[in-house]
């Protein structure tokens, strides 16, 4: 239980092995081994980046998403609307909740999404403008769709009103 409750916690976030391991006191090995049995089954999903030989500043580590948004919230005890809309995993839930369709999108439609999506983010810094202060920012994009040798990327934003910054 301590395991998928610290995995569902992460939805939406680079998978870190290691990090998982010391909050249930187990080895890194073995957490990978269970992560392997929850993607097999269908109850998690690793998005793999999209790291193409010539991005050499791309991170190469997949990001673990819940393919279930309700079973992620009952095991992080997030469980009213309130605490999903505005509670500090809101983000996190809602981009979850995002990919999780789209890739049912393609599997109804019989398709093998895991060669056609990705996420890329980089360790190259970008600055960006928030209420008049400025911050550096790793680059990001959420989920990147590749149809027909095309590239779409997506950015999966909870809030309506999305600045020129972030869309940047």
């Amino acid at each position: 239980r301590r395991f998928m409750v610290a995995v569902a916690a992460r939805t939406g976030q680079m998978l870190n092995y290691a990090n998982i391991a010391d909050e249930i006191s187990k080895d890194a090995a073995t957490v990978k081994k269970w992560v392997s049995i929850l993607e097999a089954s269908g109850i998690v999903y690793l998005l793999e980046p999209y790291t193409p030989s010539v991005l050499k500043k791309a991170i190469k580590t997949p990001k673990v998403y819940f393919r279930d948004t309700g079973l992620a919230a009952y095991l992080t005890r997030w469980l009213t609307p309130e605490a999903l809309a505005y509670g500090a995993m809101s983000g996190a839930m809602f981009e979850t909740f995002v990919i999780s369709e789209i890739l049912k999108s393609y599997a109804n439609r019989g398709i093998d999404y895991r060669y056609c999506v990705s996420y890329y983010r980089g360790r190259d810094k970008k600055k960006v403008r928030k209420d008049g202060v400025e911050y550096e920012v790793e680059s990001e994009i959420d989920l990147i769709i590749e149809e027909n040798g095309i590239l779409y990327p997506i950015e999966i934003k909870q809030n309506p009103a999305v600045t020129a910054d972030e869309a940047g």
